[in-house]
């Protein structure tokens, strides 16, 4: 007698290859991934000072910092120059890090370009 069940094959397993992509970006864009570069690079500093190991509680010790500049450029190939440009913003004013006069002429370059006010 056969039973109403199926049995099926087992998946099969899948081998996933992430492939870094070359971003096309407008200026607005441009603006917002040199002002991350500069912003990582600060943090990356300030990550080796406590070995990759920010005090629990400590402006570095919060998500989205470590990868900042990755998350930024993961927005930026969406074409969600809005949300990239906040989180620059966020990695800046959380961590306290101090840009480049002209890494803050990107940012409120951007920010114009959308409409947006900035103070930093």
């Amino acid at each position: 007698m056969k039973s109403g069940v199926k049995f099926h094959q087992p998946p099969k397993q899948v081998s996933l290859v992430i492939v870094q992509e070359e971003v096309n970006l407008n200026q607005t864009g441009e603006s917002i991934a040199r002002a991350a570069e500069e912003a990582q690079r600060l943090l990356d500093v300030q990550f080796a000072e406590c070995d990759d190991q920010p005090p629990p509680g400590s402006a570095l010790n919060q998500a989205g910092l470590r990868n900042g500049k990755e998350i930024v450029m993961e927005y930026l190939s969406h074409g969600e120059e809005g949300i990239a440009l906040e989180h620059v913003i966020y990695m800046v004013t959380e961590t306290g890090i101090d840009l480049s006069q002209e890494a803050r002429k990107q940012i409120r370059k951007a920010a114009s370009a959308m409409g947006m006010e900035v103070r930093l």
